[in-house]
């Protein structure tokens, strides 16, 4: 390898890296880092990152990084997020992509004058929203969990129905379809070949997906090495994605979202090998692409279509997505301020930014338009990201949207008589769901009426897709104390601290230190799982809503105050040794009426 391809290639991981780690200590989406260094970098900057010295190096880059982004985005979808909206999932994924696609490809020929079959091109790019800011968006903003599976479901899918869209104008303008050809023939074109992408890449990636889940990783599972299972994924994804390509061109990327949408059925540590590994190596891909493209760009003989450029970002985040969003949820559950926060949030990543640089790399003969087609990418890329970065909390915030962490469902731990009852009083506040290792112990749950997670309570990726799903809170109530703890240590290291609270199981339990690692001890000092679950089965307590220190009762030994009930649609509080007790409501252990 060429000193002076080491050395960019070394000099973006490092700087991408670099800037993922601040975004984290920000705790915002890293993507403005990720552009602004890999400019100051590049050609344009410094000088110091090449990355034309890659020649052909680059494209194979960018679609070997597009299949693992694409299949680790399909490994993070999940069929109950789906549940909560799935009517509006699917006109965002079909309106408002049509709209968003139209409206971009009327501004791309009005103000940058492109061709066409370009302006189409361009409009495919465009109806994506990324996963790769909206992901870290969601960490960092405790949405609603239908907006979160809004925002995670658009980000995933559009990407993918973008990408296809982008191959198939690519097909029409290499092989020198011109609008004169007509509009007849230029739509069947393009609709027969999108539709052998979609049905290619939806049955490659269902039929891989199925094998890896059913045989592939089952078995390499059974060999003992934990890491196994990741490292065959890993291979699998750009082998799916080559697979699908080779019989359908451009089919790919739909190939390698369905078959990691189909893994997440796998169960346990299996999963989590492959997440965990898959999550890690989309990190790198993710930040190094990110800079290598944005060093790619040298903006300056373009400067003075550059205003231009920003009015047609400015338009399309502020103009073009509200009304898409608006026009294709009219009438369906979110609510209107959901749909403002839908509106305005639609950055675009790196998918769309790759997908462009990649179309320039196999468009040379349209060298001019490509570069004002890639540096409009780039500055739509920018700017609807650093909107999306900079206002994403404060509008949550402003529309009532971001919720504390009291309004959160909370991850119950431990199915007996006790936490069954307190799950129907705490179920009418916030949304609750048990994690429970047997399979007709979740089977009785859901006959009960509760949300289950059949899996190891143990395991980390369980508590991974809780936070995904909007549960940001666990509480543990089994009647076993070194379980309690052991799960409390494991679960502080994904929710943090102050949001996992352990019971003490039985009176004789030693004083934790769980404390120390992130988790709380939930209730009053004296309560204990055992002592409850003996007077409940006795009939002298039951779990009730009481109003404290007001007309009602104030707390003694038969009057144990759990968790508060906030007013306003708050939520509750889950209330630990020597917490304050203002007059309120409170889920209390207390005699029967």
């Amino acid at each position: 390898m060429q000193p002076h391809v080491l050395q960019t290639i070394v000099a973006a991981l490092a700087t991408g890296v670099a800037c993922h780690a601040v975004g984290k200590r920000l705790g915002i989406p890293p993507i403005l880092f990720y552009l602004l260094a890999g400019t100051a970098l590049g050609p344009a900057g410094a000088d110091l990152i090449h990355p034309a010295a890659l020649e052909r190096g680059l494209p194979v880059l960018v679609e070997f990084s597009m299949a693992v982004i694409l299949f680790e985005g399909g490994l993070t979808l999940s069929s109950t997020g789906f549940s909560t909206a799935p009517g509006a999932i699917r006109r965002l994924l079909t309106l408002t992509i049509a709209i968003t696609f139209a409206g971009a490809a009327a501004l791309a020929h009005f103000l940058l004058g492109l061709d066409a079959p370009l302006c189409l091109l361009f409009a495919a790019i465009m109806v994506v929203t990324g996963p790769t800011v909206i992901g870290p968006l969601l960490k960092s903003v405790n949405l609603g969990r239908r907006l979160e599976s809004l925002l995670h479901w658009e980000s995933i899918w559009g990407d993918v129905i973008g990408v296809l869209l982008a191959a198939v104008a690519l097909q029409v303008v290499g092989a020198g379809v011109e609008a004169r050809a007509g509009l007849l023939d230029l739509g069947a074109s393009l609709g027969a070949s999108f539709g052998l992408s979609l049905g290619t890449g939806g049955a490659v990636g269902a039929l891989c997906g199925l094998l890896l889940r059913k045989h592939v990783l089952p078995w390499a599972a059974r060999i003992g090495d934990a890491g196994l299972p990741g490292i065959i994924a890993l291979a699998a994804a750009p082998g799916v994605f080559e697979l699908s390509n080779t019989l359908a061109p451009s089919s790919g990327p739909l190939a390698a979202a369905v078959a990691g949408y189909f893994l997440t059925r796998l169960k346990g540590p299996v999963l989590h090998s492959v997440r965990h590994f898959k999550d890690q190596l989309a990190v790198v891909l993710i930040s190094t692409m990110f800079v290598l493209l944005a060093a790619s760009l040298d903006p300056r003989p373009l400067a003075h279509l550059w205003p231009r450029m920003l009015l047609l970002a400015a338009l399309l985040a502020f103009v073009v997505r509200p009304v898409a969003v608006t026009a294709a949820l009219w009438r369906t559950c979110p609510s209107m301020a959901e749909r403002a926060y839908l509106g305005l949030i639609g950055p675009r990543g790196i998918i769309a930014l790759a997908t462009a640089a990649y179309a320039s790399l196999r468009l040379p003969e349209h060298a001019a338009q490509m570069d004002v087609l890639l540096n409009a990418t780039f500055a739509i890329v920018l700017f609807t990201g650093a909107f999306a970065t900079v206002a994403g909390g404060p509008l949550a915030r402003l529309l009532k949207l971001s919720q504390p962490d009291t309004a959160c469902g909370i991850v119950f731990v431990g199915s007996n008589e006790f936490s069954h009852a307190l799950a129907d009083a705490v179920a009418a506040h916030v949304p609750v769901v048990f994690f429970d290792a047997s399979a007709k112990s979740c089977a009785l749950l859901r006959d009960k009426g509760y949300e289950t997670m059949c899996t190891d309570e143990l395991d980390d990726e369980m508590f991974e897709e809780a936070l995904q799903e909007g549960f940001c809170r666990v509480l543990a109530l089994t009647s076993n104390g070194a379980f309690n703890e052991l799960l409390a240590e494991k679960a502080a290291r994904h929710f943090g601290p102050g949001r996992v609270h352990r019971a003490k199981a039985a009176t004789a339990d030693a004083p934790p230190l769980a404390e120390e690692r992130g988790s709380e001890l939930a209730f009053a000092e004296d309560f204990c799982v055992q002592r409850a679950l003996e007077r409940q089965r006795s009939g002298e307590w039951t779990v009730r809503t009481l109003t404290l220190f007001g007309a009602s009762v104030a707390p003694g030994p038969d009057v144990i105050p759990l968790l508060r009930v906030l007013p306003g649609g708050r939520g509750v509080r889950i209330l630990a040794p020597g917490s304050a007790l203002p007059e309120a409501d409170y889920i209390c252990l207390a005699p029967p009426l």
